[in-house]
Protein backbone atom coordinates (compact mmCIF):
# COMPACT_ATOMS: atom_id res chain seq x y z
CA UNK A 1 0.00 0.00 0.00
CA UNK A 2 1.39 3.40 -0.91
CA UNK A 3 1.64 6.29 1.51
CA UNK A 4 -1.06 8.18 -0.39
CA UNK A 5 -3.48 5.22 -0.19
CA UNK A 6 -2.85 5.09 3.55
CA UNK A 7 -3.67 8.77 3.99
CA UNK A 8 -6.91 8.60 2.06
CA UNK A 9 -8.32 5.97 4.42
CA UNK A 10 -7.61 8.03 7.54
CA UNK A 11 -10.31 10.65 8.17
CA UNK A 12 -9.37 14.27 8.57
CA UNK A 13 -9.82 15.66 12.09
CA UNK A 14 -12.71 17.90 11.03
CA UNK A 15 -14.63 14.96 9.55
CA UNK A 16 -13.96 12.83 12.63
CA UNK A 17 -15.10 15.75 14.82
CA UNK A 18 -18.37 16.06 12.85
CA UNK A 19 -18.97 12.30 13.00
CA UNK A 20 -18.35 12.30 16.74
CA UNK A 21 -20.77 15.19 17.31
CA UNK A 22 -23.44 13.30 15.37
CA UNK A 23 -22.80 10.08 17.29
CA UNK A 24 -22.96 11.93 20.61
CA UNK A 25 -26.39 13.34 19.67
CA UNK A 26 -27.61 9.97 18.40
CA UNK A 27 -26.42 8.01 21.43
CA UNK A 28 -26.84 10.73 24.08
CA UNK A 29 -23.16 10.52 25.03
CA UNK A 30 -21.09 13.28 26.59
CA UNK A 31 -17.50 14.20 25.78
CA UNK A 32 -16.60 13.49 29.41
CA UNK A 33 -18.07 9.97 29.26
CA UNK A 34 -16.14 9.17 26.07
CA UNK A 35 -12.90 10.67 27.43
CA UNK A 36 -13.17 8.73 30.68
CA UNK A 37 -13.91 5.47 28.86
CA UNK A 38 -10.94 5.93 26.52
CA UNK A 39 -8.42 6.88 29.19
CA UNK A 40 -8.10 10.62 28.79
CA UNK A 41 -8.75 13.70 30.86
CA UNK A 42 -11.28 15.56 28.71
CA UNK A 43 -9.26 14.92 25.54
CA UNK A 44 -12.50 14.56 23.59
CA UNK A 45 -13.91 17.81 24.99
CA UNK A 46 -10.76 19.69 23.97
CA UNK A 47 -10.84 18.09 20.52
CA UNK A 48 -14.49 19.06 20.01
CA UNK A 49 -14.15 22.61 21.30
CA UNK A 50 -11.16 23.59 19.16
CA UNK A 51 -11.78 23.31 15.41
CA UNK A 52 -8.05 23.55 14.65
CA UNK A 53 -7.05 20.88 17.16
CA UNK A 54 -6.17 17.41 16.00
CA UNK A 55 -6.37 14.13 17.86
CA UNK A 56 -3.83 11.32 18.03
CA UNK A 57 -4.47 8.32 15.84
CA UNK A 58 -4.52 5.84 18.73
CA UNK A 59 -6.94 8.06 20.67
CA UNK A 60 -9.14 8.42 17.58
CA UNK A 61 -9.23 4.63 17.19
CA UNK A 62 -10.13 4.19 20.87
CA UNK A 63 -12.87 6.82 20.62
CA UNK A 64 -14.34 5.28 17.47
CA UNK A 65 -14.28 1.78 18.96
CA UNK A 66 -15.94 2.94 22.18
CA UNK A 67 -18.67 4.92 20.37
CA UNK A 68 -19.37 2.07 17.94
CA UNK A 69 -19.56 -0.30 20.92
CA UNK A 70 -22.13 1.97 22.57
CA UNK A 71 -24.12 2.01 19.34
CA UNK A 72 -24.03 -1.78 19.11
CA UNK A 73 -25.43 -2.04 22.65
CA UNK A 74 -28.39 0.03 21.43
CA UNK A 75 -28.69 -2.04 18.23
CA UNK A 76 -27.70 0.97 16.15
CA UNK A 77 -25.30 1.12 13.25
CA UNK A 78 -23.16 4.22 12.75
CA UNK A 79 -22.11 5.42 9.30
CA UNK A 80 -18.58 5.44 7.99
CA UNK A 81 -16.44 8.45 8.80
CA UNK A 82 -16.57 10.36 5.52
CA UNK A 83 -17.83 13.82 4.69
CA UNK A 84 -20.80 12.65 2.65
CA UNK A 85 -21.90 10.01 5.17
CA UNK A 86 -21.54 12.46 8.05
CA UNK A 87 -23.62 15.11 6.26
CA UNK A 88 -26.44 12.56 5.76
CA UNK A 89 -26.15 11.51 9.40
CA UNK A 90 -26.36 15.14 10.56
CA UNK A 91 -29.45 15.74 8.42
CA UNK A 92 -31.16 12.74 10.01
CA UNK A 93 -30.29 13.89 13.54
CA UNK A 94 -30.85 17.65 13.34
CA UNK A 95 -34.56 17.53 14.28
CA UNK A 96 -33.85 15.68 17.54
CA UNK A 97 -30.95 17.91 18.66
CA UNK A 98 -31.18 21.06 20.74
CA UNK A 99 -28.98 23.90 21.90
CA UNK A 100 -25.30 23.75 21.02
CA UNK A 101 -25.56 20.33 19.37
CA UNK A 102 -28.29 21.60 17.03
CA UNK A 103 -26.08 24.54 16.06
CA UNK A 104 -23.18 22.15 15.44
CA UNK A 105 -25.32 19.85 13.30
CA UNK A 106 -26.56 22.85 11.30
CA UNK A 107 -22.94 23.85 10.66
CA UNK A 108 -22.10 20.33 9.47
CA UNK A 109 -25.04 20.52 7.06
CA UNK A 110 -24.05 24.01 5.90
CA UNK A 111 -20.62 22.84 4.80
CA UNK A 112 -21.95 19.55 3.40
CA UNK A 113 -19.66 17.36 5.45
CA UNK A 114 -16.66 19.58 4.63
CA UNK A 115 -14.75 16.95 2.74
Amino acid sequence: MTEQENCTSTPRPDVLRDWLICAMVDLSLSAKTISTATGGENAVGRFLSSPGRGIGLSRACDVEAYVRGCAAKENKSLPEISGEAVAKYAAMLEPKASGLRQIQLSEILRCGGCE
